[in-house]
């Protein structure tokens, strides 16, 4: 399946990367406090986790993506995007 198969409405589990700065253990460095010329303890490269696709661009390719692991929104091409499945909500 790939993205453009996702009928409209259905809710999407993907796995993903995203290029930002990472520490050590690969996990994404929180940059949004840091002051102008304060430098990070973060170094380029790659994040992988598994979000919920929550939109997505056809004219451009790209998808914002809820990850579960850090309950952030990233903003990724569908090239980076691997592993979905359609799946049903829970119904309370």
């Amino acid at each position: 399946m790939n993205i453009d198969d996702i009928p409209a409405g259905a809710h999407c589990q993907a796995n993903f990367k995203v290029r930002t700065l990472v520490n050590e253990k690969g996990e994404p460095v929180n940059t949004r406090y840091l002051k102008p010329g304060e430098r990070t303890t973060g170094k380029p490269g790659f994040y992988n986790s598994t979000g919920m696709i929550k939109t997505r661009d056809r004219t451009r390719q790209l998808v914002e993506i809820v990850d579960f692991a850090r309950d952030k929104t990233w903003c990724v091409q569908y090239s980076d995007v691997t592993d979905l499945t359609i799946i049903n909500p829970i119904e309370s």
